[in-house]
């Protein structure tokens, strides 16, 4: 994936996240574990001073007062610990994780709003239990894929064959496929707020006349 898309990824996250600092919507992205450091130092570049929040002290410069982390493999139990205790509350300081499959299946936090995947998970199922971080407190979330055409070629080591389908899918609706691949019972569709192919087609009065009804 190009350097120069990443950068068009990463700075309106940045820069929402300079502008709402502890409102900005609890955000998860999903990237390989070599890329991780990489949006780290660019928002540590992007946003100075205003990486940091503290309502007691704005210019407190402690790590723990940082609005965006990494969560990894690579770091101790502890550090992930303290991170997910962070993210635990929806007033957590934390508001971007910059993660890998590591920060999977026993996470549990209810606020989640965004799920952001640079690249595509390796299975579906792998998929849904890292989308399934998000919207834990019953209200809506979104979760988006960026990849490109080599991210889901059919020799791409350790790549399923349905995932690869799942990216391509463009005439159905994504949350069945998605369902239907792991065996489980696909839920009445919600219209617009089901998938981006559900949205296309989507004829109820809030969506005449408009290109996108999601925010």
């Amino acid at each position: 994936m190009m350097w120069s898309f990443f950068y068009e990824l990463l700075n309106p996250i940045a820069s929402g996240l300079k502008e709402k600092k502890v409102d900005y919507p609890i955000t998860i992205l999903y990237l390989p574990l070599r890329w991780c450091g990489f949006p780290s130092k660019s928002f540590q570049k992007q946003l100075g001073d205003d990486q940091y929040y503290s309502p007691v002290n704005p210019v407190d410069k402690k790590p723990e007062n940082r609005l965006f982390a990494q969560y990894h493999s690579q770091q101790t139990r502890t550090m992930k610990d303290l991170i997910l205790k962070e993210l635990s509350p929806p007033s957590s300081t934390v508001r971007v994780v910059f993660a890998t499959v590591a920060m999977g299946m026993g996470v549990d936090i209810p606020s989640i709003r965004n799920i952001i995947h640079v690249g595509p998970s390796r299975t579906i199922r792998e998929y849904f239990e890292e989308t399934g971080r998000a919207g834990r407190d019953g209200k809506q979330y979104f979760a988006v894929i960026h990849y490109n055409n080599r991210d889901i070629a059919k020799n791409k080591e350790g790549m399923s064959h349905e995932i690869g389908q799942f990216c391509r899918l463009e005439a159905s609706c994504l949350s069945k496929f998605l369902l239907n691949s792991l065996d489980a019972t696909s839920p009445k569709c919600i219209g617009h707020l089901c998938c981006s192919f559900c949205e296309s087609v989507c004829d109820c009065n809030n969506c005449l006349g408009q290109t996108s009804c999601l925010p």
